[in-house]
């Protein structure tokens, strides 16, 4: 991300600090529990929830569980779930990182949070449709639809848009409807070129691809090209929900600042914490991943035997022609114990494999 940039968002943040207090979102910290001191005032801290007191309670033993009562934040206030965003910053190698109680609220806010009237938002049509509905609702923007990894279109958008402030380039590593890669280093040095930020939806590459499983910018040689990076849990981190922005620390905190979904949504799980800890934790995470290219290899040479036009393995996804043949090599592939799905795309049935390592 440019210094430019940086300097706006960072003037957001500041701005949002200072609006806090008037918006009920400002976050207090106190020993007192059920209390909190405001401009030398004792005032009942309802913004916490704690309307019974139970946070001093020996019952409790001065906390409730892992949970931080005193924090207006239903969602970031576990201190696991803290350490947790620690422990993706350091392995995804990026300031910071928010983790969300579903991967639809997130997407459903981030844009709202960080872009305004002034800026632009330039995506692929092929996106994730929760990332999709998440830029309708952001309508105070210019929005450009971009055909499906069309380098050119983009740059035909970014020059158009260049009177805007911010603009932001929406991008997925890999497109389940293909099952193939974006053309992610021609995209990020047009971001480079036209000052962009580029957001990359890795959900089906993270842990998945890469030398060292950062994903599909690991992958495709551009490495923390990409400003924001946002990640389905549900996939390779096995959680039953959540999700998570991997960005700069200005903008982490201006989007959990700004968005009602970090906010007043429920944390995540601790089971969920704590099987996202022990994989990030595992000391067998390279060996997984040859395992599963290896595997995913395999799948497709035996689709390939049976005519089925497979493409290239991206990851754990493989992806065929859904035709009629498929009965008659449905039992052979569940043998192999790989997971099918069919998807409907611009009139074309495919059916979409995912392989596990496991």
């Amino acid at each position: 991300m440019n210094l430019k940039t940086l300097e706006i968002l960072e003037e957001e943040l500041v701005l949002a600090k200072a609006t806090a207090h008037r918006e009920g979102n400002e976050i207090f910290v106190t020993s007192d529990g059920k209390f909190v001191d405001v401009n030398g005032n004792r005032l009942i801290n309802y913004c916490s929830g704690n309307f019974l007191g139970f946070d001093k309670n020996e019952i409790s033993g001065g906390q409730c569980g892992y949970c931080q009562i005193n924090n207006p934040f239903s969602c970031g206030n576990f201190d696991c779930l803290k350490q947790l965003e620690h422990k993706l910053a350091d392995f995804i190698k990026y300031d910071g990182v928010g983790i969300f109680s579903s991967y639809d609220a997130l997407c459903a806010d981030i844009f709202g949070s960080l872009a305004a009237s002034g800026d632009a938002i330039i995506y692929d049509e092929c996106v994730n449709p929760s990332i999709q509905r998440g830029i309708r609702l952001c309508k105070s923007v210019q929005v450009c639809r971009c055909r499906h990894n069309d380098v050119g279109d983009m740059e035909t958008a970014l020059k158009i848009t260049q009177v805007n402030r911010l603009r932001f380039i929406v991008v997925d590593g890999i497109y389940l409807q293909y099952g193939h890669f974006s053309p992610l280093k021609k995209i990020c040095a047009l971001a480079e070129k036209y000052d962009a930020i580029v957001v990359l939806d890795d959900s089906f590459g993270f842990l998945a691809c890469g030398k060292n499983g950062l994903g599909s910018d690991e992958f495709c040689g551009v490495k923390g090209f990409a400003a924001i990076k946002l990640v389905n849990m549900q996939n390779a981190l096995c959680a039953a929900s959540g999700a998570f922005i991997a960005s700069d620390k200005t903008v982490v905190e201006l989007v959990k600042r700004r968005t009602k979904a970090y906010q007043y949504s429920p944390s995540i799980t601790l089971s969920d914490i704590f099987a996202a800890n022990a994989i990030l934790l595992s000391n067998d995470l390279e060996k997984r991943l040859e395992t599963l290219h290896v595997k995913a290899n395999f799948l497709c040479e035996k689709l390939k035997t049976l005519g089925l036009n497979p493409s290239k393995p991206c990851g754990g996804i493989v992806v065929c022609s859904a035709i009629e043949k498929f009965v008659s090599f449905q039992e052979t592939i569940k043998s192999q114990g790989f997971l099918c799905q069919f998807i409907k795309h611009q009139g074309l049935m495919s059916a979409v494999f995912y392989v596990s390592a496991g």
